[in-house]
């Protein structure tokens, strides 16, 4: 008895419903991705937020500490600068992993550039240039936490559940500026180096000190969310642990922090 096979339309048809399919589903399936990567990434900041509350607790209530003085040019008021001080490695022994550090959505990759400032060269930084390997950063910390800010400290933080600690960032200090400029008509400045942190063209996180509406009227919505890691918006660690998403245009000095500054 003869066995009968498909014929060419129907292996046609076949074909067609399996492309229709695919079409359908490989968009689910890489947003089921994207969201993977953004749930994994607020999971690091979380974690990370928890090595600076236990360093918090070894180091008298006070944050790692990002000195103003601290130049490239050899300033510094002659004290030495050893790059393992830098928050990066000063929480190391808190997290022990260098993947916790680390963004799959971060395309900028950057290390820890400030680390070839210090007296050592960096070598005291496994996040610097001056390793072999590439150990890139994707997160930075609030610079509103550095002395002689009042919110160095814990106690200096009137309401930790509102005040930022660490957040998806372009480099590693993120630009939240309230003791520096403390007028109550900055609150709605974005933080731009966290707010666009995959912008790889630099013309935006570097153009601080603006609002979502100037931003929005110089470069526009659609762009705007392409420099963003997750969909338009970054993760976030508060002061008191707690860890979220915010849109970029959530990310204000008002929302980062408490009306303590204004």
């Amino acid at each position: 008895m003869k066995k009968k096979g498909f014929t060419l339309i129907e292996l046609l048809v076949v074909i067609a419903i399996i492309a229709i399919l695919a079409a359908i589903l490989f968009p689910v399936f890489a947003q089921a991705r994207e969201q993977a990567r953004a749930t994994a990434c607020l999971s690091n900041v979380k974690q990370l937020g928890l090595g600076l509350l236990m360093y918090t607790q070894d180091y008298d209530q006070r944050f790692p500490t990002w000195n103003w003085g601290f130049f490239c040019n050899g300033g510094n008021n002659g004290a030495p600068r050893d790059s393992s001080a830098f928050w990066t490695m000063a929480i190391y022994p808190y997290v022990k992993s260098v993947g916790l550090y680390q963004d799959q959505d971060d395309i900028m990759h950057w290390n820890d550039t400030w680390a070839g400032c210090s007296d050592d060269g960096g070598r005291n930084d496994i996040f610097s240039s001056a390793y072999n390997i590439h150990n890139y950063v994707s997160y930075g910390l609030a610079e509103d936490l550095d002395p002689p800010s009042p919110s160095n400290r814990m106690a200096g933080i009137i309401t930790p559940a509102n005040w930022a600690m660490l957040m998806d960032c372009a480099s590693q200090l993120a630009d939240i500026w309230v003791w520096q400029l403390p007028n109550a008509g900055n609150a709605n400045l974005l933080t731009a180096r966290a707010a666009f942190a995959n912008n790889t063209s630099q013309n935006v996180m570097w153009n601080c000190c603006q609002t979502a509406a100037q931003y929005t009227a110089t470069y526009g919505s659609p762009f705007l969310d392409s420099q963003t890691r997750h969909h338009g918006g970054e993760n976030v660690t508060f002061v008191d642990g707690h860890s979220k998403y915010m849109t970029w245009s959530q990310m204000t000095w008002a929302n980062l922090t408490d009306s303590s500054w204004q």
